[in-house]
Parts: C-alpha cells; structure tokens; sequence
C-alpha cells in the first residue's frame, strides 16, 4: 500500500511547471472526480483544470462499470478540455487519455503497456488503467470534455470483486515502489504534449504503436449481444475499431468488447 504523501499543496508543487494543472481541486475521498470535474465544467472552467482524489468511492468506467480506488492505493484524476472537435472524433480524448497514461507508465519504469481498444491500459495480461471521456455539445460543436483516467498503482479492485478482465497494478508488474506525485506529473505532462494531436492522423497512429492484438484473431462482443470474429487491422481517423472479419469484410466497429480467440 502506498504510504506517499498526497496532498493538495504538494500536488500543486509537482505541477507547478506544467502548462495544466490549474485550477486545482483535491480529495481526500470523493465518489467520481468525473462528476465533480462535470459539475466545474459546466460552471465553465478553463482548460486544463482537473480534479484528483486520494479515494475514490463511485467511479466507474466505460458502460457505467464500477472503477475501484481504495485510499492511497492508486491515482484517480480528471481533466477538463475544450478541444476544437466535430461529434464523430469525440473519441480522441480517450485515445489522448491512453497515450498519456502509457508514456506516464513507461516514464517512471521498466514496464512496456499496451492499449486494449478501445480505452484500457494492459500489462502482460493485466489491466491496470482505464479512461472514461464524457462531454457535452451545443450547436456550434463540443463545449467541454471531461477526461478521465484511474490508474492502479499498488493495488487494484478489493479483495472478492468481480471483474471483466484480470486486473493487476504497477507495483505489483515494476517490482518497487511507485511514486504517485512523479506519475501524476508526467501523466499530466503527457496530457498536455499530446492534445494538440485531437482530431488528427497522428493521435491516431501514437495510439496504434502500441495497440494490443493488432493484426490477431480477435471475438467482439458487440452491445446487442451479438459477436463478430476477424483480423484486427487498427482503428480508423475517428477512432473505431478496424475488424477484418471472417466474412471479409471491413468493419468500422464502434463499441463493444474484445477478446483473443485460439484460432
């Protein structure tokens, strides 16, 4: 269990040379720090404000899916953008999201993750991060996003929770200890380095680098209960799921589950 520090004026410092991070609200245990970055949002704050918790007890994840954060155990943060972006692409702020955690991850340590489409972050068949980007649209286009990324750094969901997929945490993955204040600082800065990428080929392309199963035989579990087997060639400009499918086919897939098949 982590036993850093973790305080508002100590992740102020960590941030104070980042062009986000400010405003900052800190938690010592909120329920979602989506719904309180959706709340500031809505009451107009800037880019690059965002919203950190030590303790986390109603996030959730993509579907509504519960998103565990015990106290000190992990990091649980959201950050507001106002990005340029036409409905269809809203999907780059979880691929922004996904981009940022892993340069994070791999900044403070040995580990190599790869990105589960369509926002999970997986270590040696573990998942130890998912995203959650949520916004609101007007007329003109999108208002505000907010984005939102839970890391597991040393432990992850409690004991007896049932779970999608096998879960793990950095530390548990590293081997040490994980300082969650470099973590937050380099995740924020990787935020920041990659946003001007929304809405282009680029953020495209970082996020297939390190695509999980990319060119593998994968079964999608679509939303009406339905699968569909195929090849997975990437995803395409507006961010769906690229599925070579067994009929052959192309397909744009747009939401559902994935996993391996042993074909």
């Amino acid at each position: 269990m982590q036993t850093d520090s973790f305080s508002h004026s100590e992740i102020e410092q960590a941030l104070s040379q980042e062009p986000y991070g400010y405003p900052l609200y800190y938690f010592k245990s909120t329920g979602s720090t989506n719904e309180e970055a959706i709340k500031l949002a809505c009451d107009g704050a800037p880019t690059g404000t965002i919203v950190v918790a030590n303790e986390q007890t109603a996030g959730r994840g993509r579907g509504d899916r519960q998103w565990y954060t015990p106290a000190s155990s992990g990091l649980a943060v959201s950050i507001i953008l106002r990005p340029a972006l036409p409905s269809r692409q809203i999907s780059h702020v979880a691929l922004l999201g996904a981009i940022a955690t892993v340069q994070a991850i791999k900044s403070i340590s040995n580990l190599q993750p790869k990105l589960k489409w369509p926002n999970d972050v997986w270590i040696n068949g573990k998942k130890v991060a998912g995203i959650l980007g949520e916004s609101s649209h007007g007329t003109a286009g999108t208002e505000w996003v907010v984005l939102g990324i839970g890391i597991n750094v040393s432990s992850g969901p409690p004991a007896g929770t049932t779970t999608r997929h096998p879960f793990s945490c950095l530390e548990e993955q590293s081997g040490h200890p994980i300082d969650r204040l470099e973590l937050l600082r380099e995740l924020i800065g990787a935020v920041s380095e990659h946003s001007s990428n929304m809405g282009t080929k680029t953020l495209v392309s970082i996020w297939e680098k390190h695509m999980m199963w990319r060119g593998k035989r994968v079964c999608v579990l679509n939303p009406d209960g339905t699968s569909t087997d195929g090849n997975v060639l990437g995803i395409d400009p507006d961010g769906a799921l690229l599925l070579d499918s067994i009929d052959g086919i192309v397909r744009h897939i747009t939401a559902g589950d994935i996993s391996r098949t042993n074909t």
